[in-house]
């Protein structure tokens, strides 16, 4: 049954990686040089990042399930089509805390699927970019919500 089931990484409100699928995750990682890690953004490859940040951010913030239809990636050598799933775990209030996440990647490219133009990576990427910069957005506006003002005196 784990041959079927998609590859996930359950990650904490830091999004340090608590638990791995299995050896299909493999696939989504790629760290970077340096110290080692098991932060999800640093260990993911590069191309996964700006999705990932970006749902794994809205769905902290609403508290709801994100699914991103529209990543695509090299996978031994050929280009794959993935659905990005992340979905907050731990109830409603363990959600809205940042308790934590399921990060999810479901390889969706039929075997013999030609591979993408690179226009059509570009594009993807473009909208990854986009939905990054408004998560982040968002956040700093709540951020900055929450901050209290303290008279001088």
């Amino acid at each position: 049954m784990q041959h079927y089931a998609p590859a996930y990484f359950v990650i904490d409100r830091n999004h340090e990686v608590t638990r791995f699928s299995g050896g299909e995750t493999g696939h989504y990682l790629k760290p970077s040089q340096g110290a080692a890690s098991l932060n999800l953004l640093s260990i993911l490859h590069k191309a996964l990042r700006p999705a990932v940040r970006a749902a794994v951010s809205q769905a902290a913030a609403a508290g709801v399930r994100i699914v991103n239809d529209n990543l695509t990636m090299r996978i031994d050598g050929e280009a794959r089509a993935l659905t990005l799933i992340v979905e907050p775990i731990g109830g409603e209030e363990g959600a809205k805390s940042g308790v934590a996440c399921v990060v999810a990647f479901r390889d969706t490219s039929p075997a013999t699927a030609p591979p993408k133009t690179p226009q059509a990576g570009s594009d993807a990427n473009v909208e990854a970019f986009e939905n990054e910069l408004r998560a982040t957005k968002a956040h700093w506006r709540r951020r900055s919500m929450s901050w209290k003002r303290v008279p001088k005196t």
